[in-house]
């Protein structure tokens, strides 16, 4: 009988110190249901909320890149324009010949054309960015979007700057101030997309911090454990080999 109860204790010690040191080689509390099948549930929901926050911070992060790459097009629009100020500028000054005048004409019809081609060829990911009329769709979370309307930020018709560069400069400055306007819309946009970036990257480090707090192991705790669960052993199997000689003892006593 006292060899029995012996090998009892053995056998439960031993599953102790197994548990403790699965616990410290794995670094995790919970590295199965059975330990607390409650905090594993509570563990995979948060985990599943962490995965939810990675992916709107990706959608999120392509939200920014497109509008950065939309602004960069902008950027590109507004030189053009700035261009074709200068041009007007110098046309009204009077000062230059009709040939050179003549090839200032030519230079703001390129710089015309210039400004159509820029915003039929800005695209992101297939999707054309500066389309007069076309709307860029942002999605900052599940049911929350942002959609910015884009302006028509080009110069229609050729216009005289020789002839009439009074309704040519007006004609620039419309399109600069659509511009302007569309710039501040952007910005607008990549501030709400950054703040909510900021809001959820913080929200998934505090569930992150959370899970650890369950899931993850406490090393001083589980390294006391492990020690009184390695002495338990030690001694529940000095025991049994008491017992043992005891038994033999005993018998040797009989005979």
């Amino acid at each position: 009988m006292m060899s029995q109860n012996a090998a009892g204790h053995v056998s439960t010690n031993s599953m102790r110190l197994s548990k403790s040191v699965s616990t410290l080689s794995s670094g995790r509390r919970l590295f199965s249901a059975a330990v607390d099948a409650s905090g594993l549930a509570v563990s995979e929901v948060l985990r599943a909320e962490v995965a939810t926050s990675a992916q709107a911070l990706r959608g999120i992060g392509e939200a920014i890149a497109m509008l950065q790459t939309t602004d960069g097009a902008v950027g590109m629009l507004g030189n053009t324009l700035k261009g074709m100020k200068t041009i007007i500028a110098k046309v009204q000054v009077g000062t230059y010949s009709e040939d050179q005048k003549s090839a200032m004409q030519r230079q703001f019809d390129h710089l015309t054309a210039q400004l159509a081609s820029i915003s039929s060829a800005a695209t992101f990911n297939g999707k054309y960015l500066l389309v007069p009329g076309a709307k860029l769709e942002l999605t900052i979370s599940a049911g929350e979007r942002i959609s910015v309307e884009v302006g028509d930020m080009t110069i229609e018709e050729i216009q005289d700057i020789v002839g009439d560069p009074g309704t040519a400069a007006a004609a620039v400055e419309a399109a600069y101030a659509r511009l302007t306007e569309f710039q501040g819309t952007l910005g607008a946009a990549a501030n709400r997309l950054e703040s909510a970036a900021d809001a959820i990257a913080t929200k998934a480090a505090n569930i992150i911090a959370a899970k650890s707090r369950i899931t993850n192991a406490d090393y001083a705790k589980e390294t006391a454990k492990n020690t009184s669960n390695l002495i338990s052993v030690k001694m529940s199997i000095a025991a049994e080999v008491q017992a043992n000689s005891l038994s033999k003892m005993v018998l040797s006593l009989l005979e």
